[in-house]
């Protein structure tokens, strides 16, 4: 009995992620294909306020290539991209500079 209660244990803890409570189904499964990610070093998300809703800002990671950030809502609708490469912020019509940084939900490590 113990030898199986240890083996459940090491298997469930190799696979949770550090994601912060409250995180939307949908993000979390965004998430952990970032998590897989073998180029998404850095990968991370953010919480905003942002046109008076709740968005998570979806960022793959430094060494992507053409990176692009998805700006995402609470039920995974793509807002917009934030092209890094050619500067435009401009999601929904109007600059991501203007959202508010919440808090961070996850980092990869």
């Amino acid at each position: 009995m113990t030898t199986l209660f240890f083996g459940s244990s090491v298997f469930f803890s190799c696979n949770k992620l550090d994601i912060a409570d409250g995180t939307p189904p949908c993000i979390k499964k965004d998430i952990q294909h970032m998590d897989e990610c073998d180029d998404c070093i850095n990968a991370n998300v953010n919480i905003y306020t942002f046109q008076g809703i709740t968005v998570y800002r979806m960022d793959p990671g430094s060494s992507v290539q053409g990176k692009n950030i998805n700006i995402r809502d609470k039920d995974c609708n793509s807002l917009g991209l934030i092209y890094l490469n050619s500067g435009n912020d401009t999601v929904n019509g109007e600059s991501f500079s203007k959202a508010i940084f919440v808090k961070e939900i996850w980092t990869k490590k």
